[in-house]
Order: C-alpha cells, then structure tokens, then sequence
C-alpha cells in the first residue's frame, strides 16, 4: 500500500532532523532531499503492518535516534562537508563518521556498532535496502528497524548455523588441547567418555595479557609523582581496575548519590561508598505487585536484597576518596580524565616495561578476573563486587545465595594478596625500578572487613531449616514398617528423587523427563542423560554423576519404576490411589510432601537445584565443580566461561563426595541399606 501524500507528523520528524541545523541551511535541505524517500518506505511498511499513522510516527522517531544524534554531534567541518555532499554514500559516511567523535566514543561497543547499522539503513544505497517496520523485538514501544535485504531467515539461519559450528569446532580444539596438556595420568577416565578429565585454565595469572604483580609494582609508585588530580585518578584507574574489574563503570561514579544507572559506585556526603548491584532486574513481577504472594514466598524462601553497602577495602576507599576531592560535576571522572588516566599509566609501563605491551580498560578487566580465578575468587562473590553481566557469570551469581559478609571477606582477602604480592615483586626488583620508596598507602592493611547481615543472589533459594525438615520428614516415612506396599514406593521414590535434586543440581524437567537409556546398566556412579536442546541442536548427552552415599537408593529407584513398566524403561515412577503407576512429576510430589512434612508453604522445584549450589559451595565446591554438578560447563564461549575457569579438574569425584557427604549430614539424613 504506498503512502500518496505524507502524514503531517512527518512535518515534525523532518523538524527534528533539521533543528541540529538551523544557521546552515544548506546541508539541511540535503539531507532531507536523501532521506525523506526512506522515512515514506518505512511508514508504509508500518501500514502494511496494520499499525495506525500516530503509532507509526511514535515508532520512526525512535528508530531515527541515532541519525539525529549523530546530526547533532557532527563537528564544524563535518556539517560543512554534509552541506556539500551530493550522494547517498557521502552522507552515509560523515553521519557514520560522527561516532568516531567524543560522543561517539562514550557509547558502549555495542551500541555503537547499532548506531551505525541503522544510520545506514536509513540512508541505503541501493532501494532494495531501504528500511521497513519489522516487529517489535520484546514487548515494549520499541521497534526494530532492518534492510529490505536482510528479511531471508532461512539464508540467515544457514549463515547463522554455519558460524555456530565454526565457533563449536573452535572451543572443541581449544578444550581437547586443555585435557592433552592438563589431564593427570592417574585421571579416571569416563564409562560413556563424556566426562572431561580436565578442561583448559583460562585466563589465568599467567594467561598473556593479564597484568601480574611486578607491573602492578612498577606503576603504584610513579603515580605518587604527578600532579593532582591527575595522580589521584590514575590510582583509581590502577587499582580498581585490577582489583574490582571496575573500568568503564567509573565514568558513571558520581558522587552525590544514585542516578538509576546500574552498576553503579557512589560516594555519599558521609564518606560511605555504595555499590548498586543488577538483583532487582532479576526478581520476577509477581513480587513486586503481589504482596500476598511475596510474603507467602519469602515464609520459605530467602530474601534476598536488592541495595547493599559495599565495604572496601581500606586502601581502595582511601583512593578513591582522595580522587573524590579533585572530582567536578559531581562525577568521579569528569570529562575525559578517565581515558587521560589510562594514557598516563600506559605511557608509564612503557618506559619502565617496553615488553609488557599497551594499557587498556580491557586488559584491566581481563587482568582482574585472571587473577581472581587463580586465586579461587568464587564467581557469585566476585560478581557482586564486579557487577558485569556475562551469561555464565550471572548464571552462578542468580542460582546462589551468597551472604554480604562473604561477597566483603572475599573482596579483602583477594586485595589482601595482590598488595603483599606486589609488594614483594617491588622489593625483588628494587634495583630495576629505581630508588622510589614503595607507597605506604598500599602497605597490606590487618584489620578485619566488618560483618553484614543480609544475602544477595537467588531470589528462590529456600531456607536451610525447611529442607532440612523435609528431608527428616521423608526419611521417617522410609523407616515406618506399618505403610502399605503402595505407600512404601512412594515415599521411597519421593526420598530418592528429591535428595538427588539437592546434591546433583537436577532441574524439575530432567526429573521429569528423565529416561535412562536401554543399554544404560542400572549400577554404578553415573547415567548418560540427554543435554536439553535449543533450535536445530544436534543431539548429545552428557553423564551425570550420582553421590556414593545416594547410589544405592537413587538405583533402587529407577529399578523400581522399571518394573512398573511394561517396555522396562527405567524412569521415577508413582503409584496411584487406584494402585495404577504414573510418572512422577517433581511439582506435584514435592507439594504433597512439604504439606506432609507441615511446612508452611511449597518449596519451588526449581528452588532446590539453587539450594544444591549453594549448599555445595559453603561445603567446599569450586565454581568449575559446581559448573559439572550443575551442567553448565558448557555454557558461553567467552574467555572467561566456565569451560576454561579453575585448576585441574580430575579430582572432582572426591571433592564432589566429600561436598555431598557434609550436606546429607547437616540435613540430618544417613545411609541407607536397600536390599
């Protein structure tokens, strides 16, 4: 349907392009004879979408953002040029040049890259490319804006499924190298050859790019000879980078109190430092609007907070507050000091180390976390401080419940260690670096991080002592010689798949849908089970390993549902009141026996697989042992991903059985005999 004469709201569009332009009306009037034809094939893609003129006005002027921002940043000379231009192209060019300037550059990566992607598309070079209304990505006002020549999903999706193998075949390499180099010969090797041995350490303290100790040595001290403020902040830069993983976020730290930007640090008029982490994005709506419901969850369940104070560590409160005094704007960093910091550091590290290569913020967060992994810096308490997201990274921080005082004794103690480290590299390389004393701000600090109550992380993480009561609730059951035959399965059944929920991470549709393979012996310490799949996935399975103290009921279990069964699949199965089995469904099963067991509310299937990651984590389990427990291993290609985080991981089965051993003790359950 073509659109014979423009709306009038377009009228306010083309004044919203023009305004930037005012005093020159010559590169006005280009760009509105260029873009004008674009702005019509996208309204009248929106009416073939069925979407009114006043919704699609509302729709264009968000999508054409980034052009007028772009517009209004342009220097002097780049107007000029945009008044002179007589193409397409040019003017594609100079407005994408615009994100090359300091407006540009204060964006993040990836919404510059955006930026640019629609600043083309409403200034294509060729019709087939001109931009229409493709749906809304989310439910929201915002609208999504592609190119005529990109609307091929199953072109997209041969591109897309192509790429993905690549990436696959590439981590795969990189993995199978890892286990050739770090898997001990004494490493018990898997029935189903699932199970890796060992997985690649990366980044580590040694991982190229990641700043070690001695440069840490070399650049403190240097910075004492500069001018304020430009001393104070490079110390910020320095110290926060390699020890929070704070570096572009210290752009946004201001320092009158919060702005709804977050992460984000703030310095009160009390000298308190704040740290505003990401919990409230993830609580669902439900505890938010339905207060009855809300407190019905948290009678059983965890409350976790969504504001905390962060206590740092003395030396890095007493940089930062120093920096604080020479900060305008209310900011931190005003300005562009904080690039100007780490230029100065950079320029530093050359001189004193000309192999050690550029600083940069993403060799400080790189640093950061390759230290904090070699130091067994646990992913959940780490996040809370460092407060980027990362698909595996959040995933540890949202399945874990973490106490304050642990995210803050953790915090300390890895600062702790850096300092002394660095500190001894400058004493071994004092003749190298100079007579410069090293810094007495950075000297090791013996006190102690103060106590706070309170936890943050998963918000459906329910309260030790009510597992603790179902678990002795359906431990009696086993022992009652008086239940009838039906009502013994049951309750065994129950026992075994709920224990197996909070010692092997099961999620509720693995319990559900589990089925064992035919071939799969019902003995041992493993079962093959199939990964859950997204998209056109091929297929795999991966073995789950089963605790030595839950074998003997968790294999009395499925022995059981397999005579049920008239194929003899091995699977948890129920018995009806009418006698007849059925297949256990973990929602249904848990809610009866916690209103069994008296509790006050139903614990969320769901729940107890983030129960299981706590509880084996206070008991000893690294984050790379809680990634198998938990199968996320696989998760992420990032260089950080827990496929390449940790040490050595052929010892995992007894560190998992002594992890699992500590739990089933604290519960109350022991050992039970089947015959």
């Amino acid at each position: 349907m073509a659109i014979t004469t423009p709306p009038p709201a377009l009228q306010g569009i083309k004044a919203d392009l023009s305004a930037p332009f005012q005093s020159q009306t010559g590169s006005r009037d280009v760009l509105l004879v260029l873009i004008e034809p674009h702005l019509l094939a996208y309204l009248e893609s929106c009416q073939d979408e069925g979407i009114s003129s006043t919704e699609a006005t509302q729709k264009l002027k968000s999508a054409l953002t980034p052009v007028i921002s772009a517009l209004r940043a342009l220097t002097a000379q780049q107007r000029k040029g945009l008044a002179a231009c007589t193409t397409t192209e040019e003017a594609q060019a100079i407005l994408c040049a615009a994100l090359s300037n300091s407006w540009g550059q204060g964006l993040k990566a990836t919404t510059r890259q955006q930026y640019h992607t629609k600043i083309r598309r409403f200034l294509p070079l060729t019709e087939d490319q001109a931009p229409r209304y493709s749906g809304d990505r989310r439910p929201s006002k915002h609208a999504s804006v592609r190119s005529g020549s990109t609307n091929n999903s199953l072109v997209n999706r041969k591109r897309y499924d192509q790429q993905t193998r690549q990436q696959e075949n590439a981590t795969l390499d990189e993995m199978v190298q890892g286990a050739k180099e770090h898997l001990r010969s004494s490493a018990r090797q898997s029935r189903y050859d699932l199970y890796p041995g060992a997985l690649w350490v990366n980044p580590t303290a040694h991982t190229p790019g990641v700043l070690n100790a001695i440069i840490l040595a070399a650049l403190l001290p240097y910075t004492l000879e500069w001018p304020s403020p430009r001393r104070e902040r490079a110390c910020v830069a320095l110290i926060c980078g390699l020890m929070l993983g704070w570096t572009q976020v210290l752009k946004n730290a201001r320092l009158d109190g919060p702005t709804g930007a977050r992460p984000e640090i703030v310095l009160n008029a009390r000298g308190h430092l704040w740290m505003y982490p990401w919990q409230p994005e993830w609580l669902p709506a439900w505890l938010n609007d339905d207060e009855e419901r809300r407190d019905s969850h948290f009678d059983v369940h965890h409350a976790p907070m969504s504001e905390y104070q962060l206590h740092l560590h003395p030396t890095i409160q007493h940089a930062i507050r120093e920096a604080a005094k020479s900060g305008s704007k209310d900011l931190l960093f005003p300005g562009d000091s904080y690039r100007e910091a780490i230029q100065d550091l950079d320029k530093v590290l050359k001189d004193m180390l000309p192999a050690a290569g550029s600083l940069t913020p993403g060799r400080l967060t790189l640093s950061f976390q390759g230290l904090a992994n070699s130091a067994g810096y646990p992913w959940p308490e780490r996040y809370a401080v460092f407060g980027r997201p990362a698909r595996p990274h959040t995933m540890a921080a949202a399945y874990s419940l973490t106490p304050i005082h642990a995210v803050i004794r953790w915090h300390w103690r890895f600062v702790e260690q850096l300092l002394a480290k660095a500190q001894r590299a400058y004493q071994e390389n004092q003749e190298r670096f100079g007579p410069a004393p090293w810094p007495g701000a950075f000297e090791p600090n013996q006190s102690f991080p103060p106590r706070v109550q309170g936890f943050l992380g998963s918000w459906s993480m329910p309260k030790f002592k009510y597992v603790c009561q179902l678990v002795q609730h359906l431990g009696s059951q086993i022992d009652d010689g008086n239940l009838a035959r039906c009502n013994a399965h049951n309750a065994r059944t129950r026992l075994a798949v709920i224990l197996g929920a909070i010692t092997m991470g099961l999620r509720p549709g693995e319990i559900d849908g589990l089925t064992i393979p035919k071939r799969q012996p019902l003995e041992g310490d493993g079962f093959a089970q199939e990964v859950k799949r997204r998209g056109r996935e091929v297929a795999s399975w991966v073995e789950r390993r089963i605790p030595r103290l839950l074998q003997p009921i968790w294999w009395h279990m499925l022995r059981a549902g397999a005579s049920l069964r008239s194929d003899g699949q091995a699977q948890p199965m129920i018995l009806g009141e009418d006698g007849h089995p059925q297949r256990f469904r973990l929602k249904t099963e848990l809610a009866s026996a916690c209103q069994a067991a008296g509790l006050p509310a139903s614990i969320r299937p769901h729940g107890l697989r983030h129960f299981c990651r706590t509880a084996l984590a206070h008991f000893g389990l690294s984050d790379p042992d809680l990634a198998l427990v938990m199968n996320h291993w696989a998760q992420g290609f990032e260089r950080t991903s827990f496929v390449r985080l940790g040490n050595d991981l052929a010892g995992f089965d007894d560190r998992y059985n002594r992890a699992v051993g500590k739990l089933l003790k604290a519960l109350g359950w022991e050992d039970q005999v089947w015959a």
